[in-house]
């Protein structure tokens, strides 16, 4: 593998259109509360969550190395993006890039700062410092949220919510809002699901690094459990945001599509987890998860975008 192959498959791109089109859907319904819409404003924004993003999995990958070397059965989706483990980059090469990424994070974020209303400064300045220490929280001590039982929720708040979150107050929506957090929601259920199974094929790896995710606490069918009552928890709110038409319309009624991709993902699921054979991989279904996460941040995106273009 070449360096260049190595530093791509470490960012772990799969995971980065939620993320962008959940900020976008915060940034539309923000330009719609001050009726203008900051292109510039919004590109350093989204700067700032791919650079948020790119410290996670760098921390991530450094952090998580004694569990990924243990993992006998990983997948592009699971056991880490393998560039440690096989020796395409080095260790110091990916603590030079969590540096390199949080400097580049500083001068954007004061470029964004800089470019931002006073008004908005404060929330703003707070909201991305919480993004980058939850991102490299997830991993790193002293927070090293993934070994205490919290890697789910931090990861689906961080893909879901905060990105909505970001957007909505980039555009100069007010903090106390609830609009960007109702419209998070589905996502960050949807999230939580993906990575809850995600986390299945690892649980032997993860129990040798320390790790404590769902998987590990709760086993493979609690596992199931958990992650089957996020989709169905992720479709309720969809249709919650149709029924209040905070998402109305020909788009609302999109959220419908959810419902048969939640089933036959929750069927993927459970069979996958059951089967026993010397490939325990579940690539297919995690992308079937990332899919399905994809639709909570396509929908309010296209509505959002769709108002503001009137």
């Amino acid at each position: 593998m070449s360096k260049a192959s190595a530093w791509f498959r470490i960012a772990r791109l799969e995971y980065l259109p939620v993320v962008l089109l959940m900020f976008g859907a915060g940034a539309a319904a923000g330009a719609l509360y001050t009726h203008a819409f900051d292109t510039t404003r919004a590109l350093l924004a989204s700067g700032c969550l791919v650079l948020i993003q790119l410290a996670a999995m760098l921390t991530g990958e450094h952090f998580d190395y004694p569990g990924d070397i243990l993992n006998r059965h990983a997948g592009r989706f699971s056991g880490g993006s393998r560039v440690l483990v096989t020796g395409a980059l080095s260790h110091d090469e990916v603590l030079r890039g969590v540096v390199v990424a949080v400097a580049l994070l500083g001068a954007v974020s004061g470029w964004l700062l800089a470019l931002s209303p006073h008004a908005i400064r404060v929330p703003l300045m707070v909201t991305v410092t919480l993004g980058l220490e939850l991102a490299l929280g997830h991993t790193a001590p002293p927070l090293r949220l993934s070994h205490r039982g919290f890697g789910e929720i931090n990861a689906a708040f961080m893909h879901g919510i905060y990105p909505a979150l970001l957007g909505w107050l980039t555009m100069g929506g007010r903090p106390a809002d609830p609009l960007p957090w109702l419209v998070g929601m589905p996502a960050f259920c949807a999230m939580f699901a993906a990575r809850t199974v995600a986390a299945i094929p690892d649980i032997h790896p993860d129990s040798g690094a320390g790790r404590r995710t769902y998987a590990l606490i709760f086993g493979a069918r609690g596992a199931v459990g958990i992650a089957t009552v996020a989709l169905i928890a992720a479709c309720v709110g969809g249709l919650l945001l149709w029924r209040d038409r905070i998402v109305s319309g020909h788009y609302g009624m999109a959220y419908l599509l959810t419902i048969p991709h939640a089933a036959v993902l929750a069927w993927q699921t459970a069979r996958a987890a059951r089967r026993d054979d010397a490939d325990p991989r579940m690539d297919g279904v995690i992308v079937s998860a990332l899919l399905f996460a994809l639709w909570f941040g396509l929908i309010p995106f296209a509505y959002f975008v769709h108002l503001v273009r009137g």
